[in-house]
């Protein structure tokens, strides 16, 4: 939630978090900045890093005045690329060296994917069919691993679903987005930093 930590939990290199721009914002994330920096060090003091794969990911684009989506059109609850999307990232030793360091926007991954590729790399079946409406639901996820490693440079599917009004085609000729009943956002500012 976006709310201030407890006023025992709270620091940072601000003397006054007052005196800050968002101040609730800005405790948030010093409080994860802190919560991760926990985490990554009791893992490797317990000798686990080697084997960690961490992933810090979001689910839609910003909203807010601190949260500009810019030059991207729309924002969160928006089926346009500023609504949906976002940053991600992975981290650990068990990360691949060849990939360390690196960043990419070309590659396109959902949510639901992360799933069954953690499931695919703890060597475990994803599969978790659901009924819906007297029909048979796999899960709507696929294991992006190996195009994320470059073993596979293609994507894992040929839709995506974006939002519930959007979905993205990798067809030869590029990207193609299909959106249906979409609002008319154009929010973003072209001069924010």
């Amino acid at each position: 939630p976006y709310q201030d930590p407890p006023e025992d939990d709270r620091g940072g290199p601000w003397p006054d978090f007052r005196l800050c721009p968002n101040c609730t914002y800005a405790q948030m994330l010093w409080r994860l900045d802190a919560a991760v920096a926990n985490a990554t060090d009791a893992l490797r003091r317990h000798c686990l890093w080697d084997e960690t794969l961490l992933l810090f990911t979001a689910d839609n684009g910003g909203i807010g005045p601190y949260a500009n989506s810019h030059p991207l059109r729309g924002h969160k609850h928006d089926p346009w690329e500023g609504g949906t999307r976002a940053t991600a990232f992975l981290a650990g030793g068990f990360l691949p060296d060849a990939l360390r360091g690196q960043s990419t926007g070309a590659k396109l991954v959902h949510v639901a994917d992360w799933y069954p590729t953690f499931c695919a790399l703890a060597g475990t079946d994803p599969t978790d069919d659901a009924v819906f409406d007297g029909i048979i639901r796999p899960i709507d996820g696929v294991d992006v691993w190996p195009m994320l490693t470059g073993a596979n440079a293609s994507q894992p599917r040929p839709i995506t679903p974006i939002t519930e009004v959007s979905v993205m085609e990798a067809a030869p000729a590029g990207w193609w987005k299909l959106v249906t009943l979409a609002g008319q956002s154009q929010r973003y500012a072209e001069d924010a930093a």
